[in-house]
């Protein structure tokens, strides 16, 4: 796996790591609600609502409708858990690529042998 793909996955799960923490720590502290998974939106609505509204100042009513409306439907969670699957699955086919490529993979360093006469 390459550095950068190491790096880009750690970051990944450490912030679906720190979402589901999150979650878990507002339910144990919910006084009775059933455990749910925080969106985006909420969590931009609960902990940085200046920035949010300047967004939504900034940006069209119709932009934020159609572009931002769903993104901040989405539970933090799961979109962290998937751009880390992401993150693996693209290394995995680039590794594969690499090793099927001629001239490339696990035989790269090794020289070209002509038959001479």
């Amino acid at each position: 796996m390459s550095v950068t793909a190491k790096f880009f996955l750690f970051i990944f799960v450490l912030l679906a790591l720190g979402s589901l923490a999150h979650d878990i720590y507002v339910w144990q502290n919910a006084n009775g609600f059933p455990f749910a998974f925080a969106a985006l939106g909420w969590i931009a609505k609960t902990y940085c609502p200046d920035e949010l509204q300047l967004v939504i100042d900034t940006l069209t009513p119709e932009t934020f409708n159609t572009v931002l409306t769903p993104v901040l439907k989405i539970p933090a969670f799961f979109l962290t858990t998937g751009l880390a699957i992401f993150v693996f699955v693209v290394d995995f086919i680039n590794r594969t690529v690499k090793n099927m490529t001629p001239g490339r993979g696990k035989d790269r360093d090794q020289q070209l042998k002509y038959k001479r006469k």
